[in-house]
């Protein structure tokens, strides 16, 4: 049996090479070769925890994809012993090697820093492509006050991270629906690449942005919107999945939510995350109130792609250093 046993807390390592999806596009293979390798899936035990674990196995199975089980013990809890944490991730392991599924175990020890950073050390040590969790789908307030698992882990963690939610049904990842707020073209199609070899097409939505006041109002035009949606769905293509351009208006979590549901979309993937529960607040979270909205699993872009240099994000993204980046509203006096 593959177990290992990690003391965790805030990792001062690196990737031990570059993400997969860096070193395809580097290489000029338009993201066509890029393969989830390792899903890092973080369980506690909850009910939650069981219905990732079925959805995990579906989604490896189709992905050819390795899983580490991880699991953190708490020494100052009294919920569970270390050999009841032991006969969790034994538990977990068994259910994926029964499907096929090559898995191992690590049992962390709780570090200072909180689950989040504990969770962001494993998939580092490991270079994971991937960090899977369950979800109870709280609010952004809720999930500060309650210390939410799977707030944290959206704050700290580098790697893309898929939030699921659910009955324990099998994962199907055919149709994914992608947000695209603008200029996150090349985070998505990185993160869509990471289901490219399970997903057969996308639907890319936009969501026109409408500001107003008393006064006046600003209108993202209809043809702005609309070339944003293409641009995103041109990116993803060059991820090698078959993507179409959508535009909504209104509350944006909400269109992004009833879009998934009219196109009946398997998987929505979003840009990354605020990185701070201060700026998550201040911002509304987008991400948080898809969460908390929809049942479907939420993939979300890693924050260690807001550091790709800006010429490889262009790249991807299929723009020149030439192409312009302002985007035009128009202003209605009221």
């Amino acid at each position: 049996m593959a177990r290992d046993t990690l003391k965790c807390g805030r990792s001062n390592s690196t990737l031990s090479t570059a993400p997969a999806w860096y070193v395809a596009a580097h290489a000029g293979s338009r993201m066509k070769r890029i393969r989830t390798e390792r899903i890092l899936l973080a369980i506690d035990g909850g009910e939650e925890s069981g219905y990732a674990i079925t959805q995990i196995i579906t989604l490896a199975k189709s992905l050819r994809a390795r899983v580490r089980l991880l699991h953190i013990w708490d020494v100052a809890s009294a919920k569970e012993t270390w050999s009841q944490a032991e006969s969790l991730l034994g538990r977990a392991a068994g259910a994926f090697r029964l499907e096929g599924v090559e898995a191992d175990e690590l049992l962390g020890v709780a570090g200072k820093g909180g689950l989040g950073r504990d969770i962001e050390s494993a998939a580092l040590d490991w270079d994971a492509d991937m960090v899977a969790l369950g979800s109870l789908g709280v609010g952004d307030v809720e999930a500060v006050l309650r210390g939410s698992v799977s707030h944290e882990v959206l704050t700290q963690v580098q790697q893309p991270v898929l939030v699921l939610r659910g009955p324990p049904t099998p994962l199907v990842a055919r149709r994914l629906l992608i947000a695209s707020g603008g200029g996150d073209e090349a985070q998505l199609a990185a993160t869509a690449a990471l289901l490219a070899k399970h997903a057969s097409e996308a639907i890319v939505l936009h969501v026109g942005r409408v500001a107003s006041s008393m006064e006046f109002a600003l209108i993202e035009p209809d043809e702005r919107a609309l070339e944003v949606a293409e641009a995103g769905a041109e990116a993803i293509r060059r991820a090698g999945i078959s993507a179409t351009a959508e535009v909504r208006w209104g509350p944006v979590a909400y269109s992004i939510t009833e879009a998934a549901k009219v196109f009946e979309c398997d998987i929505i993937v979003l840009a990354s995350r605020p990185p701070s529960d201060l700026a998550a607040l201040v911002l509304g979270s987008v991400t948080h109130q898809v969460i908390q909205r929809s049942h479907l699993p939420v993939l979300v872009a890693g924050s260690s792609y807001n550091e790709t240099p800006r010429s490889l994000l262009k790249v991807l993204a299929g723009k020149s250093e030439a192409d312009p980046t302002a985007e035009d509203l128009t202003i209605h006096l009221g």
